[in-house]
C-alpha cells in the first residue's frame, strides 16, 4: 500500500500514497513546481484568479508531457532505425 505523505500546494496540506520512495520524491517534486509555476504565474498574469492560474499550469504540465512523449517516440524511432541499420551493416560484411 505504501506510504501516507503530506505535502503543500500553497501552505495547504493534501495527504497522499507513495507506493515507494522514488514516487514519494516525485510527487514532493511535483508539489515543489506547482508551488514554483503558480508564483510565477501571480507575477505574469496579475489579477488572475487563482483557478485560472491552476488551469494555466495544468495546461503547461499537459504541454510538457505530450512534448516528451513525443521526444521518447522520436529517440525510439532513431534507436530502431539505428539498429536496422546496423544489422544491415553487419549482414553485408558477414
Amino acid at each position: 500500500m505504501g506510504q501516507r505523505i503530506v505535502i503543500k500546494i500553497l501552505n495547504k496540506p493534501f495527504e497522499l500514497n507513495a507506493d515507494t520512495p522514488e514516487m514519494e520524491a516525485d510527487i514532493r517534486k511535483a508539489a515543489d513546481k506547482v508551488n514554483a509555476k503558480y508564483y510565477e504565474y501571480v507575477k505574469l498574469f496579475p489579477g488572475k484568479l487563482p483557478a485560472d492560474i491552476f488551469s494555466f499550469i495544468a495546461v503547461n504540465a499537459f504541454i510538457e508531457a505530450a512534448e516528451a512523449k513525443r521526444a521518447v517516440a522520436e529517440t525510439e524511432a532513431e534507436a530502431d532505425r539505428l539498429h536496422n541499420e546496423l544489422e544491415s551493416y553487419l549482414d553485408k560484411e558477414i
